[in-house]
């Protein structure tokens, strides 16, 4: 199913519903951040990204009697900040296509959509990689492995938790929370005039761009590391959406997955969590990135592809 309208020269002309889905989505975050920056120093805390990431973890109790709002209050913000991209995703579409774009969306979200080996894909791609790193790190210092847990607490902290469950991560983060908008509405429109690569730069500088206010709180090496992260990650994203005929559950389920897989493996090997051992597991992606994005460039036709988009 798809929307588009063709205009003469369209290639050309501003694409002023794209613009206004980034400057929608940066304002949230953005905005969010500010405001726990604000919120921080009323209450004692390092910084607004340290209390967005107490909230995050369920961890306000110790300082709750200094907070002037409620903790509810600001649990339910940091899900509004990770739902930039949907929330913008949404209000864009209703803007310019009406229940015609949402029934284009809604198709994406058909679990049929997409073979289960996609899935499979999807989950095993992060999950493998995270775990063949745990094994380099076992394999420097056994000790690690009399730490390990596999208790049920352990299984649902792995599947449901909020700092390491794959389903939370799914449902409540960065998966539902980006997905939509980043893939759903702004991929798929930005193929329309674009090859899958110039749409992968597209969103790779501004998706990595969007993170720059937590990047600014580590060092100069973390900060590149992680914006290269982000940025050839879109390429990998665009891979699984485009393969998988644009299911936004194996996108949804493979942001989770990257996302939660670090924590989850060291809620399972408590040991891990004094070693960097994470930097093997993010240089494998790293590179697998950069591998399907030749994918992209060599082997998959723009023609080839049925995309669907929200286009006026």
């Amino acid at each position: 199913m798809s929307i588009i309208k063709s205009q003469e020269n369209s290639k050309y002309r501003i694409d002023w519903p794209m613009i206004m889905f980034f400057v929608i989505a940066y304002a949230i975050a953005w905005g969010l951040i500010l405001y726990f920056n604000v919120v921080a120093k009323s209450s004692g805390v390092e910084s607004g990204l340290t209390l967005m990431s107490m909230t995050e973890s369920l961890e306000l109790e110790p300082i709750a009697a200094t907070l002037p709002v409620p903790e509810w209050f600001l649990y339910l913000l940091t899900r509004i900040q990770d739902f930039a991209f949907t929330i913008s995703g949404i209000l864009v579409t209703a803007l310019v296509a009406g229940k015609a774009g949402f029934a284009v969306l809604k198709n994406k979200f058909c679990p049929s959509l997409a073979s289960w080996k996609w899935y499979a894909a999807a989950l095993l791609l992060p999950y493998g990689i995270f775990g063949l790193a745990v094994a380099i790190a076992i394999a420097g210092d056994n000790t690690i492995l009399e730490t390990a847990s596999f208790s049920f607490a352990t299984v649902w902290s792995v599947l449901f938790s909020a700092n390491a469950g794959i389903v939370f991560y799914m449902l409540l983060r960065g998966g539902m929370g980006e997905e939509l908008g980043l893939r759903g509405f702004a991929l798929s429109r930005l193929q329309v005039r674009n090859s899958p690569i110039v749409a992968s730069l597209i969103i790779g500088v501004l998706w990595a761009g969007w993170h720059i206010p937590v990047y600014l709180q580590s060092d100069i090496v973390s900060v590149i590391a992680s914006f290269l992260l982000a940025f050839t990650f879109s390429f990998l994203f665009t891979f699984f959406y485009n393969y998988a005929k644009e299911s936004l559950w194996v996108v949804i389920l493979l942001h989770a997955g990257i996302n939660a897989g670090d924590n989850a493996f060291e809620i399972i090997f408590p040991g891990l969590s004094v070693l960097d051992w994470q930097i093997p597991a993010y240089i494998g992606m790293l590179l697998v990135s950069i591998v399907l994005s030749f994918v992209l460039w060599k082997g998959h036709k723009k023609d080839e592809l049925s995309i669907t988009s929200v286009y006026y």
